[in-house]
């Protein structure tokens, strides 16, 4: 059985309760949750502001909770990010850092040849230490064109969004 493993406090979640341990193990049937602090996106690409004199700055931040879990198909165990808006799948990377990533492509045929492609990929990546969490969520958009395509724009933007959060030892989420 595979396992997931973040560094938090003293609180550790297991198949069974381990007081004193360091670490969070995060087995197929089990979730942690986190309570995230995002900051204002940033966009480049053909997606950046027509105007480059716009600008606004904030300090306030967007809030959510995420849940992070383990479910086991008959491929074997896998492992999801939720945060609020995309179920993404994912694991803990070789630096031990986390990377969560889904891909959505739309083609659209259209008359006389023509076809239209749209890529959109979303990644979360992120570290913990301690309960601390920090990382980056992006969204790169591409649209493409094959056939007859005078006239059109492609397109590359990229979104990106920096947060930090915690980890919610102890949160209990009804399941439904």
């Amino acid at each position: 059985m595979r396992k997931i493993v973040a560094a938090v406090g003293a609180v550790c979640v297991s198949a069974m309760f381990v007081a004193g341990c360091d670490s969070i193990s995060l087995s197929p049937g089990e979730y942690t949750t986190l309570r995230i602090a995002a900051a204002t996106q940033t966009k480049t690409g053909t997606c950046a502001p027509m105007n480059p004199n716009d600008t606004t700055t904030t300090n306030v931040r967007a809030g959510s909770t995420w849940l992070i879990w383990g479910a086991t198909s008959s491929t074997g165990d896998t492992f999801f990010v939720d945060d609020g808006k995309n179920v993404l799948q994912g694991a803990q990377q070789s630096d031990g850092s986390y990377q969560f990533i889904g891909k959505t492509t739309n083609v659209n045929t259209q008359g006389m040849g023509t076809t239209v492609t749209t890529v959109e990929t979303d990644t979360i990546t992120f570290t913990i230490s301690g309960d601390n969490v920090s990382g980056t969520a992006t969204t790169v958009t591409t649209t493409s064109c094959s056939g007859q395509c005078m006239g059109f724009n492609a397109q590359n933007c990229n979104t990106s969004t920096a947060f930090v959060g915690i980890n919610v030892a102890g949160a209990d989420v009804s399941k439904p």
